[in-house]
């Protein structure tokens, strides 16, 4: 059987599928007092959210509410993307980066030896230097920059046919 979707992109398959997929990758990130007293106030001002309770409320609050709404941000900005290709031959990956996490890893939160908070990682995080340049990975067409919630200082760009990708700082 052979699959394509709208950009032209095929793939031949055969009638089954062996193995079992594997399996999401997990991950625990342990979240501390002192990045809790450093980012947390920070982001709740910067998000217009609720600042009453104490450091771990307001990281729920930025980790729950701010995620989703961050999320349907993205989304918005990508509704209406263009018709067509606005790409050129392959994607590019951020120079001398190193992957930290994957699109749909399990993140568990954990605080003072408790989890605190579990979510679905809904992006590909690239570790670089901090102050490095950060190129576009295509052409496209530049469609937010600025402040973008849990993703800190972002560009979203619109490569076309619903190829959308935001870099975030």
């Amino acid at each position: 059987m052979t699959a394509a979707d709208v950009a032209g992109n095929g793939r031949r398959v055969g009638p089954g599928r062996e193995g079992d997929p594997a399996p999401l990758r997990r991950e625990d990130d342990t979240v501390t007092d002192d990045f809790l007293s450093r980012k947390v106030p920070e982001l709740l001002a910067a998000n217009d959210l609720d600042q009453s309770g104490d450091l771990v409320e307001g990281y729920l609050r930025i980790n729950r509410e701010l995620r989703i709404k961050t999320e349907a941000r993205v989304r918005a900005m990508c509704r209406d993307s263009a018709p067509a290709p606005l790409w050129q031959d392959a994607f590019l990956r951020l120079p001398n980066s190193a992957p930290l996490s994957g699109f749909a890893d399990r993140r568990t939160y954990v605080h003072d030896g408790k989890t605190i908070d579990e979510q679905t990682h809904l992006g590909f995080d690239l570790a670089s230097l901090r102050g490095s340049p950060v190129p576009a990975a295509n052409a496209g067409r530049v469609v937010f920059a600025g402040a973008l919630g849990i993703y800190g200082n972002a560009v979203v760009i619109d490569h076309g046919l619903g190829s959308s990708r935001c870099t975030g700082t």
